[in-house]
């Protein structure tokens, strides 16, 4: 997270400003003496603007109120290190140890103190972030996975419901044509449905609609022949008696 790397950054650039103030009291070369000091500024001016760079990346009012805690100790120790850099240039060493024993220390020890309670905040906020993410992630998996089952059980339902949409009307169909088969044109064939297996169960209606009107007619000339041959048979007797006569 950007707060936590912000913050280590803080740390950092106030234990340098601690480390370097106590390194001018005991260095003994004045041209060392005079750069370190020199420097302190720009060590100085780097931590203020970290410090002040930190607002955008709050993130709630609790760390708002950490964090004004980081920025009054800095501005506290900021005010030190003006009454404690003309001693450190003037050469006071005693005065500047006696500063830095009795006000600076402590003042920075509270801004570490500050940072601390601000860097655990933040890391707890990441701890809950990726606990947070974790419950999701899980949460992803099992919609997903119960999805796909989802998916797979419709899918098979369907795919019955399909195979059996078309293998029903097959048999119905195959029945029909057997029955015809074997002579028999008494029962109706009914029709459901427009599809091909519809369409050939119209198909088979129509054959046997088409045979029954075929045979009727058979059996109609039959009847005739019948009659007919009676009739010719009785004008046969009639003529041979007739001869006999």
């Amino acid at each position: 997270m950007a707060s936590v790397r912000e913050i280590g950054k803080m740390k950092a650039g106030t234990l340098r400003l601690r480390l370097e103030s106590l390194r001018i009291t005991v260095t003994t070369d004045e041209q060392q003496r005079q750069t370190r000091i020199a420097a302190l500024s720009g060590y100085r001016s780097t931590l203020k603007d970290i410090i002040s760079s930190y607002p955008p990346l709050i993130s709630g009012p609790a760390e708002r109120e950490l964090y004004q805690a980081v920025a009054g100790d800095a501005q506290n120790y900021f005010k030190l290190l003006d009454e404690l850099e003309p001693l450190l240039r003037s050469g006071d060493n005693v005065a500047a140890i006696t500063l830095i024993n009795t006000r600076v220390s402590p003042t920075t020890n509270s801004l570490q103190e500050k940072m601390d309670k601000l860097s655990d905040f933040n890391d707890e906020g990441a701890k809950r972030a990726g606990q947070q993410a974790s419950s999701i992630y899980s949460s992803g998996v099992t919609l997903v996975t119960s999805l796909l089952a989802v998916t797979v059980v419709l899918t098979v339902v369907l795919a019955a419901v399909l195979t059996r949409s078309i293998t029903s009307p097959l048999s119905e169909a195959l029945a029909v044509a057997e029955r015809i088969a074997g002579s028999d044109l008494s029962q109706e064939i009914g029709v459901s449905g427009r599809d091909e297996a519809g369409r050939l169960l119209a198909a088979l209606a129509k054959m046997q609609t088409n045979l029954r009107e075929t045979i009727a007619h058979i059996a109609d000339s039959s009847t005739q022949l019948a009659s007919a041959s009676e009739e010719m048979t009785a004008v046969t007797e009639d003529a041979s008696r007739g001869l006999v006569r």
